[in-house]
């Protein structure tokens, strides 16, 4: 028998993951996890910023808006952010103490 390989674009594949999509987007589907709610009221709220300041209202430039309501306006995507924490120095691994060495049959 023989299997049908679909590619990536696909319709079979591709329609049912849109509806899929706008199915998650439902407010009552993201309360469900509070992390993903949280950032999508917050979405709303600077796609909402973004188009009041394309109206020339706004406090700030769109310009300024647009990279944080496309999500690069984190510090991590940002080319003056710091750099990375440096690593921690490897310590010394401790010897375990007899009692414990003889338990998981180490020696002390």
């Amino acid at each position: 028998m023989k299997t049908k390989t679909l590619s990536l674009f696909d319709s079979a594949l591709i329609y049912p993951a849109i509806a899929d999509a706008f199915r998650k987007l439902a407010p009552s589907t993201q309360m469900k996890n509070p992390v993903m709610f949280v950032v999508y009221v917050g979405s709303i709220f600077t796609s909402g910023l973004f188009l009041h300041a394309l109206g020339g209202e706004g406090e700030a430039p769109a310009g300024f808006i647009l990279p944080f309501r496309s999500g690069y306006g984190s510090p991590c995507f940002s080319p003056t952010s710091p750099k990375p924490w440096p690593k921690a120095a490897a310590r010394p691994r401790q010897r375990p103490c007899a009692a414990c060495a003889s338990r998981y049959g180490r020696k002390g």
